[in-house]
């Protein structure tokens, strides 16, 4: 049997190397949750789970990840384990939402965002934030996109967090804030960004979850 702290030091190292953009992330995932699945604790086989999702998904192996992010997505709701079920939301919003289907995105990242929230966790609120803002930039919000987009980048830059380095994540921002800031002038896209940063985050919260879009 596997020792708990190699078992714990693959998917740390994994997480570590997937936020710094190495290629290594996703063996070391494999590795981790193969040990997991070895050790047989099923709180812990589950959250190595959503660590190779989170690279997977990072590689756009969607045929992949959406069957085992909805088996992630159900065992976390039967062990009661909320952060697990949280990351399980977001890659079943990631999958549609790289395909162009954003009204199929949008209530996943909403669920996953409440689900933050209640975990108390800021960093994953504002990174559900803005899955919620390209969500809306792709239904045809760009205002409301901007500003929530705004408030999620103050909120990083208050917590001293810079996630330029998952690049597939950072495409998917250019890609819809892009073209949220496109369609409108450029005057009103700049204003509705520094509206959000100007934002208090936990009404930009309560924006986010509204769904009455403007």
């Amino acid at each position: 049997m596997a020792r708990p702290g190699r078992v714990r030091g693959r998917g740390e190292l994994g997480w570590g190397c997937f936020n710094a953009g190495d290629a290594d992330a996703r063996r070391l995932m494999e590795e981790g949750f193969s040990l997991q699945q070895s050790v047989g604790d099923p709180l812990l086989v589950n959250r190595a789970r959503i660590g190779l999702l989170q690279v997977l998904v990072s590689l756009g192996e969607l045929e992949i990840v959406e069957p085992m992010a909805r088996e992630a997505l159900a065992l976390a709701e039967r062990s009661g384990d909320p952060r697990s079920e949280h990351f399980a939301h977001h890659f079943l919003a990631d999958c549609p939402l790289i395909r162009g289907d954003c009204a199929g995105a949008l209530p996943r990242y909403r669920r996953a965002l409440e689900l933050a929230v209640e975990l108390g966790d800021r960093s994953e609120t504002a990174v559900e934030m803005q899955g919620v803002a390209m969500a809306l930039a792709g239904c045809g919000h760009p205002a409301r996109a901007l500003q929530l987009g705004g408030a999620a980048a103050a909120e990083f830059d208050a917590l001293a967090i810079d996630l330029s380095g998952i690049v597939f994540w950072s495409a998917l921002l250019e890609r819809y804030l892009g073209r949220a800031r496109a369609e409108l002038a450029e005057d009103a896209a700049t204003a509705a960004w520094e509206e959000g940063r100007r934002t208090r985050f936990e009404h930009a919260i309560a924006l986010a979850l509204d769904a009455r879009e403007r």
